[in-house]
């Protein structure tokens, strides 16, 4: 006697993600997307999928028509989806001597949970040229394999001190202080004072939300602070009465900041360029006492700010 397959389990197909950026104003997948869902995963018209704009919305969708080269489809609903952290953390380091470790830190970081990511070009660098279409395919597998709703930003190549010049703590608290300034202007209350209106500018209530700078070295005359307590001490304190009292990494932190944070190359950074980045209003952070390779401390900087923010 022959066992019968029940019919909820004939019925049950996985779930297929594909990524269309343009998913709402095309019904078509891209080429790439195309051949694989026809030549390697056979799908026919009938077949029901789901889209991944990379801007937080999931859209169910059938395809119409599946041929050699194009694959059509119609929206069925889109399914906006909750980020799974506050916050956007950025990630800016020296590309690796070896391709293979640069693309298998894409690949994870990805996966764990990540905004952006930008490659320096330091004095130490042992690799002054990248090949940016491979990590983006790269971020791309990891981001339909994990199901993530936005697609992280991957940048070309910059050299260190452009990117200090770029993402500058003292120029963008000037600008935020600015834009503070502006926003308690526009709201501003009128006072009981004789004096008449008074405002403060309030960061909190001006919806810009704050980043912490940080660069991570080996430096032992330079002091540093762990790259988790400093996170932990910006953000602020559970309100669960079932964790608020427990030792990190469980209790007392609730992330919310934006945060970049530079790795160096194998041979770290220049002391020159930690000096650098520290006149411009960095924090000097450390990832423990291990001396890890840079693919590696970079992946454990990303999934300390992942769950801080978390």
């Amino acid at each position: 006697m022959g066992y019968t397959v029940p019919d909820c389990i004939l019925r049950m197909k996985e779930e297929r993600y594909f990524y269309a950026p343009d998913a709402l104003s095309s019904t078509e997948l891209p080429e790439d997307e195309a051949k694989h869902a026809v030549s390697v995963l056979r799908l026919q018209a009938g077949d029901e999928v789901f889209l991944i704009d990379g801007k937080g919305t999931f859209h169910r969708a059938e395809i119409t028509m599946a041929t050699k080269k194009h694959c059509n489809y119609r929206i069925i609903e889109s399914l906006p989806q909750e980020r799974e952290w506050s916050g956007r953390i950025h990630l800016a380091m020296a590309p690796t001597k070896m391709m293979d470790r640069i693309e298998w830190f894409a690949e994870k970081a990805t996966e764990i949970g990540f905004d952006e990511l930008s490659f320096l070009d330091c004095r130490l660098s042992e690799r002054r040229n990248l090949r940016i279409d491979r990590i983006e395919t790269k971020v791309l597998g990891a981001v339909k394999q994990s199901r993530k709703a936005w697609m992280p930003i991957v940048n070309d190549m910059q050299s260190f001190s452009d990117f200090i010049e770029a993402h500058n703590p003292t120029l963008k608290q000037r600008e935020q202080q600015s834009q503070i300034s502006a926003t308690a202007q526009a709201t501003t209350v009128p006072s009981a004072s004789p004096l008449g209106s008074a405002t403060v500018p309030d960061e909190s209530s001006s919806g810009i939300p704050n980043t912490i700078y940080c660069i991570a070295h080996c430096y032992d005359d330079i002091p540093k602070e762990h790259l988790f307590t400093l996170l932990s001490s910006n953000s602020e304190a559970k309100e669960s009465p079932t964790c608020r009292d427990c030792p990190p990494p469980c209790g007392g932190v609730r992330g919310g900041s934006n945060v970049v944070i530079l790795i160096g190359p194998e041979g770290d950074f220049h002391h020159e360029e930690v000096e650098l980045a520290l006149s411009k209003g960095y924090h000097s952070i450390s990832l423990g006492t291990s001396r890890l390779r840079t693919e590696t401390a970079a992946l454990s900087a990303v999934m300390m700010a992942r769950l801080i923010n978390s």
